[in-house]
């Protein structure tokens, strides 16, 4: 679980052990699930997170897949937290054992005893078992974006939604790209699009779980990057987000250039690309590369709320290369 990379797998499979990979999170030929698969397992092996809940939340939903005498590894570097990562699964399983250290890495294990009982021992096993609602009716779990509450710059984005209502062009769909838990989506609703005109893509499997159950009528797909035309082969007839720009640790505008090119293509004529990103990122420049009107409409501390219109050259669009 969590290695994006899939180097531990690949050497598993190497040394003959049958393995089955958990991706809370979809990349290029990666798929992703809300859950850990079935079974019983020999071992399971967890990269750290850069998030303590979502490292909580895993350790919880696949340490009683372990059968008795079962290992479970931890590992991951120390700047990351691994000294301390055990902290919060610690009142259940008892004390894990560092295995290894080198490279400011440390490898952490515990051994399921024989008589281990997970319910007796306080491991929460089930989603629902970490289900959270927030004061308006929302639905998440632990380290979902959204799923707790409302962060400032959708907040932001949300309030220049109600002070100047999203231009549609037409009655097409509405594409809300990286919708966590559905936090924009909702407003959407509320402002009086359909719920059944809107398509949530989130790459997060947890995260889309808990947008199907916060806009039931919506379509959720879970899957990275900019998805093209509409489906059907429509253009979008708006796009919301508030897209993110770090790629692990590191800051990475990746993502939304892919959002910005991508709109600037598959937005239909007169539909409209609102998005809240941190004030200090060159995302102005990006939008006027590609759009011919492109306007700051609200500011919040650190959050500026952009808005561009599709009206687009045909110089403008043959330089553009969707990802």
């Amino acid at each position: 679980m969590g290695d994006r990379r899939n180097e531990v797998a690949e050497a598993l499979t190497g040394a003959g052990w049958t393995v089955s990979r958990w991706n809370r999170v979809a990349a290029p030929g990666v798929e992703a699930a809300s859950a850990p698969p079935e079974g019983e397992f020999d071992l399971v092996a967890l990269r750290l997170d850069k998030s303590k809940e979502v490292t909580e939340l895993a350790l919880h939903l696949t340490l009683g897949l372990l059968k008795p005498g079962g290992r479970a590894l931890l590992y991951g570097a120390k700047d990351e937290g691994i000294r301390s990562a055990d902290g919060r699964i610690r009142p259940v399983t008892g004390p894990w054992a560092t295995l290894a250290t080198g490279g400011h890495c440390r490898l952490l294990e515990w051994r399921r005893p024989v008589d281990f009982d997970p319910e007796g021992a306080g491991l929460r096993s089930s989603l629902e078992a970490w289900r959270i609602e927030s004061p308006d009716g929302r639905v998440g779990w632990p380290g979902v974006f959204g799923g707790e509450r409302v962060d400032p710059g959708s907040a932001l984005l949300i309030r220049s939604l109600e002070a100047s209502p999203l231009r549609r062009d037409g009655d097409g769909p509405v594409l809300d790209f990286g919708a966590g838990a559905g936090v924009l989506s909702s407003a959407l609703v509320a402002s009086g699009v359909p719920s059944h005109h809107l398509v949530l893509l989130e790459p997060d499997a947890l995260a889309a779980e808990a947008a199907r159950r916060n806009v039931p009528q919506a379509s959720v797909a879970v899957r990275s990057g900019w998805p093209g035309p509409a489906p059907e082969g429509e253009g979008w007839s708006a796009v919301v987000s508030n897209p993110p720009y770090h790629a692990g640790k590191a800051e990475s505008l990746e993502v939304v250039t892919a959002l910005i090119e991508g709109a600037a293509v598959d937005l239909e004529p007169r539909g409209e690309l609102r998005i809240v990103v941190q004030r200090r990122l060159p995302v102005e420049r990006l939008l006027r590369a590609v759009f011919a009107e492109v306007d700051a409409i609200a500011d919040d501390g650190p959050y500026r709320v952009w808005r561009a219109s599709c009206s687009i050259s045909d110089a403008a669009r043959s330089n553009v290369r969707p990802r």
